[in-house]
């Protein structure tokens, strides 16, 4: 407990004038093997404090502060993996957090189980799982449990109210063939495939450890007004000189025409053609998602040069770029959308 406590007045140290000084002891500890330390680095590398923002090095340091046994670094490396797109590292560490009720670690099982992400789909047990975050206040759940109320059956519910979350997953058992009926053919048709619901876009996450800390970062300077000009600094114009006489008229010569080429447009630049892709959104209306699309483009006027795609998924409209050629130019992209206030989220290649 004392250390627990310990390690909160050093996260709001943090966000004190002497942050440098505090910084470098606590890089120090760490050095040394205090996982409270490594613990805290981990959270300075991870939020900017003190520190330029590096997620490699947050994750270095949770993983060190997590083999010591300090399960809170344990729950933040795996929220940084599965954000990082690690699937494999990061499912076992979120059902480790699940189990302690980690309602960010729900939230993230809860999705990657509607989407079949790097775990069996499993709409039942992702229906508790972020029902279950929506209940501990996680307002990112609460968006998106509203999102999967129409992908879920009565079934679906009766089967997501036994399961517990926290507890392990049981084993998929094998389907049990259909008994043989007199009259009737071996061979059954198979039913119709059920349809794929629309993927729930994940977003971005709050702090591992609530903290009172304000940003450090120094508040943009204001624009200054430029200086008025004042009459007096108004040189008068110099005097034109009088124009030159006219010179004698001279009989006209005819000239002989002079080709010229027609003048071309410049080419358009060719269009995006990557396979990368970022969801923008879930709209009510493709009107709405039309208008949500124009009022990105005039935030983010880069936008303007990759086609979009408004696509209905049940009761909602989703809101599609693409034309992106990497993983990394579709994150950064979600970046400078989520920094002007929008929602998005990298989606792989369509198949």
């Amino acid at each position: 407990m004392k250390a627990r406590a310990a390690c909160a007045a050093l996260l709001l140290t943090l966000a004190t004038p002497a942050f440098a000084q505090t910084i470098g002891e606590i890089q120090t500890k760490a050095a040394a093997g205090d996982r409270d330390s490594q613990f805290l680095l981990g959270e300075a590398y991870r939020t900017g404090q003190g520190v330029t923002p590096d997620r490699d090095q947050a994750i270095a340091w949770f993983r060190k502060a997590a083999s010591l046994g300090d399960l809170r670094a344990a729950d933040a490396l795996g929220l940084l993996l599965f954000t990082k797109g690690d699937r494999k590292e990061s499912i076992p560490l979120l059902e480790a957090a699940e189990t302690r009720q980690d309602a960010r670690a729900l939230y993230l099982l809860a999705t990657a189980r509607f989407n079949g992400d790097g775990v069996p789909k499993d709409l039942p047990r992702s229906y508790a799982e972020m029902r279950a975050s929506a209940d501990r206040g996680l307002p990112q759940a609460i968006r998106s449990l509203q999102l999967m109320e129409p992908y879920v059956t009565d079934q679906d519910r009766a089967a997501s109210a036994a399961i517990r979350p926290g507890q392990p997953v049981p084993p998929t058992p094998p389907a049990a063939a259909p008994a043989a009926q007199p009259g009737v053919p071996a061979t059954t048709a198979a039913l119709p495939p059920r349809a794929a619901p629309t993927p729930i876009q994940t977003i971005e996450l709050p702090p591992s450890q609530p903290s009172s800390a304000a940003p450090l970062l120094p508040p943009r300077p204001e624009p200054q007004p430029a200086p008025a000009t004042s009459p007096a600094s108004l040189a008068p114009p110099p005097p034109v000189a009088p124009p030159p006489a006219a010179p004698a008229a001279k009989p006209p010569v005819a000239k002989s025409p002079v080709e010229t080429a027609p003048l071309r447009p410049a080419p358009a630049p060719p269009p995006a053609s990557g396979k990368w892709r970022v969801q923008l959104g879930a709209i009510a209306t493709q009107e709405k998602a039309e208008e949500h699309w124009r009022l990105l483009v005039k935030k983010l006027p880069r936008l303007a040069s990759l086609p979009h795609v408004t696509a209905q998924a049940g009761a909602i409209w989703r809101l599609q770029a693409s034309g992106l050629s990497s993983r990394a130019d579709a994150q950064d992209l979600c970046k400078a959308v989520i920094a002007k206030g929008g929602d998005c989220i990298a989606l792989n290649p369509a198949p």
